[in-house]
């Protein structure tokens, strides 16, 4: 009899007194029941305190048929929560609210739907992953890691990053860019930013003279400025097949997506800029800029899978592919250059084992980056052909240069000579479409067009944001407003 009264005494210990399900079913849209839409509504239950500290939760098995979901959603929105420690999972016992969670609720404000949004921002060239496939593994590899915390989390590691990270980035390069590399010439940076000012402050004097396309990412032209480097820009055509540059030291380019105007530098250049390299002894940096979000074209080898002289530096970086905030991107530097970076850095900038880049090297070696990138090309391609016959279909379509980008997250859309890109970007922005004046990323040369992005939004918005985009074109053409 005992023995009973105590079963049922911890029965009810253990179920937990949770609100009516039905009630909170209409935060969950019946189209599109996804982790994120659970993994929402159980944290704002936690933060409201409908839950005590300790509560057990619902088995994921009892939770999905309460809300008529599969149970793999529900296990996807646990491991989210358990990511952002609002609960902690223990093996055989199930899953319970975390004790040291933050009750920093606040309500939700209806905001109408026109001021969520002011603006298509077509400026956006990264891949959104707030709710993505990706996104949902990452956490959990993330999660898992820091489950596994052990002493050597605790200090200072090699200068250049994460020897399991390293090891995965090698594989991964050789097979997808054709990189000749091993681990041991990989540094983990926060982004290309920090790639660049180790690059300039390791390798190149203060006098050093660095060549620069025109136009080009204005603020990689900043950094070398605020270092006092002495710059000389390139127009773009002029890394033509008979390669004539000035000496230099240094050449900073993006030969498999030339920002911002597009293009590919071919195999007969990138042969004649080793040579040049070779007979200047300068230094190549390749910045591989939005060369991994590819629909039509082939992979071409990069400079550095074919250079034999060590003089390329290789730039990479995650914050489009995935995001910005996970502040991992990658340098390959020259086995003879590698030992002098190792006693630079752990001068400057000591580093220890993250989390961070040992679950991003299990989502690598897990195969979930590349399939990633596959699904992402997917999404990609239909944004930019919407966004294509958008512009194609409006009033101005006869007043734009427009070739339709093979990679990349980006297109670029030339106009007349006449228009100031710069007032047209501004009546645009006023319009409520967020786009770039090409004239804003040049020195000497004189272009004129506008950068639109393609991620972020669906197919649909993109075709009438670009028919939009384009009758506003014509309309100032009639107008005489910006001739």
């Amino acid at each position: 009899m005992k023995l009973e009264q105590k079963r049922t005494t911890l029965k009810q210990k253990n179920q937990t007194n949770f609100p009516d399900w039905s009630a909170m079913m209409p935060l969950v849209p019946e189209n599109g029941r996804k982790p994120a839409n659970v993994y929402r509504l159980i944290r704002q239950a936690i933060d409201k305190k409908q839950f005590e500290y300790g509560a057990k939760l619902p088995p994921s098995r009892d939770l999905a048929k309460r809300f008529s979901i599969s149970r793999s959603t529900v296990v996807a929105a646990y491991e989210m929560l358990a990511a952002d420690g609002y609960i902690i999972t223990k093996r055989g016992s199930g899953s319970f609210v975390a004790s040291n969670v933050s009750r920093t609720f606040k309500p939700r404000i209806s905001v109408p739907e026109r001021e969520q949004k002011s603006a298509y921002h077509l400026c956006e060239l990264s891949i959104p992953l707030e709710n993505d496939k990706a996104m949902s593994v990452f956490r959990r590899l993330l999660n898992n890691r820091a489950a596994k915390a052990c002493i050597r989390h605790y200090n200072y590691t090699d200068p250049r990053g994460t020897l399991e990270l390293r090891e995965a980035l090698s594989a991964y390069l050789r097979q997808a860019r054709g990189l000749n590399l091993d681990a041991s010439q990989i540094f983990i940076t926060t982004g290309t930013q920090q790639s660049l000012d180790l690059c300039l402050r390791c390798f190149l004097s203060d006098k050093a003279t660095i060549l620069v396309e025109d136009p080009s990412y204005h603020n990689a032209i900043q950094a070398l400025e605020a270092l006092g480097k002495k710059l000389e820009f390139l127009p773009h055509d002029k890394l033509d097949d008979d390669l004539n540059l000035p000496p230099a030291d240094a050449i900073l380019l993006s030969p498999s997506r030339r920002f911002p105007l597009d293009g590919t530098i071919g195999l007969s250049q990138r042969l004649n800029l080793l040579k040049w390299a070779k007979d200047n002894n300068a230094m190549i940096i390749e910045d591989d800029y939005d060369s991994e979000i590819r629909f039509e074209a082939s992979p071409m080898t990069a400079i550095q899978g074919l250079d034999d002289n060590g003089s390329v530096i290789y730039f990479g970086t995650f914050s489009k592919t995935l995001f910005a905030g996970l502040q991992c991107a990658y340098m390959v530097v020259p086995s003879h250059l590698c030992e002098r970076l190792i006693k630079f850095r752990s001068l400057v900038d000591r580093r220890a084992v993250t989390f961070v880049e040992e679950a991003l090297a299990d989502f690598i070696n897990g195969g979930h980056y590349a399939r990633h990138l596959r699904r992402s090309a997917r999404i990609v391609k239909n944004n930019r052909d919407a966004l294509v016959k958008g512009l194609q279909s409006g009033k101005g379509a006869n007043l734009m240069q427009l070739a339709p980008p093979r990679q990349g997250l980006h297109l670029v859309t030339l106009l007349d000579k006449n228009i100031n890109d710069v007032a047209l970007e501004a009546e645009l922005q006023k319009a409520g479409f967020a786009v770039r004046a090409i004239s804003n990323y040049c020195r000497n040369s004189r272009e004129n067009g506008l950068l639109m992005g393609y991620c972020g939004f669906s197919p649909e918005l993109y075709e009438q944001a670009g028919k939009a985009i384009s009758d506003i074109i014509d309309t100032y053409k009639t107008c005489n407003r910006l001739f």
